[in-house]
Formats: structure tokens, C-alpha cells, sequence
């Protein structure tokens, strides 16, 4: 991991692992052990999964037991995989990879997704407040949205009262449709 400029952080059980966390809160991926003195690796993301999603934190738990439902065990307990010992360095690397991108994605997804309600809400007070009537219509004629000011200049209380008036603005509000 050092190679790859990762800044690692170590933890001796999943009590210093815990801590750990608490202090750099920051951490993007955990790697865990199975077998750990105070607290195993199954009870350590049981623990962090009462205050991390899989889409903020990643979890991948390690283990040479050979026990075959020690993997199921892990990814029900909140694990985003799990990795049997001795690791390869090719597969050890690409898990590392694909669980660190997944994290950045998601982090960059919700961001776009902030930016873009608040662009929107942006646009819808601009388009409210504008003293001139604005709508959208589909190509039939009916309002898909409408400001207040353009119910106010056709005599509506409201500017849903409007849409759901018109159903035809060509044959019902102009005169040469």
C-alpha cells in the first residue's frame, strides 16, 4: 500500500481499530483480520456499520481460516468483501484499487447530485420570481410548469390551479389556436 502512496494507518485489534477511525474519521477503505485479541473482525464492522455505509467506508475482511462460511459471515456483517490468506499481490492490489474508486465514485456522484438539487432549486426560485409568466408545455399543449405570475395573468389563484385547468392551451386560452 505504501507503494501505491496510500496513507496507512495500523491498528493492533479492532478496539485500537475503532479508535482509530474516531480519531482520522477520513479513512476511505479498512482492512481487517478475522482473528484479533479484544474484538474479531466481524464484530470490528459490525461496530462501523452502525456509523458507516458500504458507500462511505469500505470494508474488506481477511482470513487464512479455512473455514468456508467465515466469507459469507463477513459480507453479512456489513463486509464489502473478503479476502483469503495468503493473499496475491496482484489480487490484494486490484481490491485495494477497485474499493478505494468505488468510494472516490460515490463521493463525486453525491456531490454532483448537491450540486445540481441546488442548481435547481436555484433555477425554480428564479423562475417563481421572475415578473413575467414562464412555462413548459409538452408538444400536445399542456403545462408540464408554470410560475405564479403567468396564473395571475390568466386570472388563476395558483399556478397549479392553472395546469390543472388547461388541458389544451391552444383551444383553451388562445383565440387563433
Amino acid at each position: 500500500l505504501d507503494r501505491f502512496m496510500f496513507q496507512v494507518f495500523t491498528a493492533g485489534n479492532g478496539v485500537e481499530a475503532l479508535e482509530v477511525l474516531k480519531q482520522k474519521g477520513d479513512i476511505d477503505l479498512i482492512l481487517t483480520d478475522y482473528e484479533m485479541p479484544l474484538m474479531d473482525g466481524i464484530e470490528l464492522i459490525t461496530h462501523i456499520r452502525n456509523s458507516f455505509s458500504k458507500d462511505d467506508l469500505a470494508i474488506v475482511g481477511i482470513s487464512s481460516t479455512q473455514d468456508d462460511a467465515l466469507a459469507a459471515r463477513f459480507l453479512k456483517s456489513g463486509a464489502n468483501d473478503f479476502m483469503r490468506k495468503p493473499l496475491g499481490q496482484e489480487e490484494f492490489c486490484h481490491k485495494v484499487l477497485h474499493h478505494i474508486k468505488t468510494i472516490e465514485h460515490v463521493r463525486r456522484t453525491r456531490k454532483l447530485i448537491k450540486s445540481l438539487t441546488e442548481s435547481e432549486e436555484r433555477e425554480r426560485i428564479l423562475v417563481e420570481n421572475a415578473p413575467i409568466g414562464i412555462f413548459r408545455t409538452t408538444p400536445e399543449g399542456r403545462f408540464l410548469s408554470a410560475n405564479t405570475w403567468l396564473a395571475d395573468m390568466y386570472g388563476y389563484d395558483s399556478a397549479h390551479d392553472l395546469m390543472k385547468s388547461i388541458q389544451d392551451i391552444a383551444t383553451q386560452l388562445y383565440v387563433d389556436k
